[in-house]
């Protein structure tokens, strides 16, 4: 995959420029997505914290399933002012993960009041305020995300969920039709969008 060939390219940049951090970042983040963990951390503890190295340790926390050791470390760089809007993302999906809902949703609003453009939050945000039963205002946050967004498949995924619990079973269909453009080869879209247009024929 292309990350295997990034690795490739990247690994051979840092053995002539041993000191070239954002190569060295970049591998980092390309060992995460193969899930080559050692490594990835023993890069990230050759350079300087930063909000990129931080985003990427917080990932290869969360994926370790150390999601306490996640929690405190993203609290810890809030507290000491690195703070990026992916790293409140990054907190509230640990949250959200970890089943703190009521968590996981503060984070992202604390996300979207320092900076309201963040597509990633508004549709984080509607997935968790949909677990949480709040259909109202997740049809607002996907919403929000899909005018930021337009290609967040689950923004659009959300937004029919959240319409067909409040009985707009139409708008709820073209929601997920969008979302089934997106991402055709999807299963779980394709079934409860067939199991929608039944509903609505009804």
């Amino acid at each position: 995959g292309r990350a295997e060939e990034a690795i490739s390219v990247l690994e051979g940049i840092i053995r002539e420029h041993p000191a070239d951090r954002g190569a060295t970042l970049y591998l980092a983040y390309a060992y995460l997505l193969t899930s080559q963990f050692d490594p990835c951390l023993a890069l990230l503890d050759t350079i300087p914290a930063d909000p990129f190295s931080c985003l990427i340790r917080g990932r290869l926390l969360l994926i370790e399933g150390r999601v306490t050791e996640a929690i405190g470390f993203l609290h810890d760089l809030e507290s000491s002012g690195t703070w990026t809007p992916e790293l409140g993302t990054l907190l509230g999906e640990v949250h959200r993960i970890s089943g703190r809902y009521a968590d996981a949703e503060r984070s992202y609003r604390a996300v979207l009041a320092r900076d309201a453009g963040q597509a990633h939050a508004h549709m984080r945000l509607a997935q968790v305020l949909l677990l949480q039963r709040q259909y109202q205002p997740a049809c607002e946050s996907a919403l929000n995300a899909i005018r930021g967004r337009y290609d967040l498949a689950p923004a659009h995924y959300v937004l029919g969920v959240a319409l067909e619990r409040l009985g707009m079973v139409p708008q709820a269909v073209a929601a997920l039709e969008a979302c089934a453009k997106l991402t055709p080869l999807n299963v779980q879209v394709s079934q409860a969008l067939t199991r929608l247009r039944t509903k609505a024929t009804q």
